[in-house]
C-alpha cells in the first residue's frame, strides 16, 4: 500500500466499503480504536518522516507479532524483537 498525506482538502468524504469515514482532529487520533501497527505508523507521521517502509505481521487474532521499519526489526508493544525469519505478512 502507498499512502499519501495532505495538509488540506475541500469537499466531503464519500461512503466506501472500508467503514465509516469521518474527519478526526490530529490530536484525537490516538483515542481511536487502532491496530497496534497503526500507532507505530502515526508516530512516524508525527516525526515528519518523508518516506519509510513499514511491514507489519499480525497473528490470526490481530496481535502484532512483527514490525520492520526500513528493513530493520523494531520493538513491538510487548518490547519483543521478532526475527524476520519468523514473520509472515498480512493481506
Amino acid at each position: 500500500m502507498c499512502l499519501y498525506t495532505a495538509d488540506g482538502f475541500t469537499g466531503e468524504p464519500r461512503e466506501c466499503d472500508e467503514g465509516a469515514l469521518e474527519w478526526v482532529e490530529i490530536n484525537k487520533v490516538e483515542e481511536l480504536d487502532l491496530w497496534e501497527g497503526d500507532k507505530i505508523f502515526f508516530r512516524l507521521l508525527r516525526e515528519n518522516r518523508p518516506f519509510f517502509s513499514l511491514k507489519l505481521s499480525y497473528d490470526e487474532n490481530g496481535i502484532l507479532l512483527d514490525a520492520v521499519l526500513d528493513g530493520e526489526p523494531i520493538a513491538t508493544k510487548e518490547g519483543r524483537k521478532m526475527p524476520e525469519a519468523e514473520s509472515g505478512t498480512m493481506n
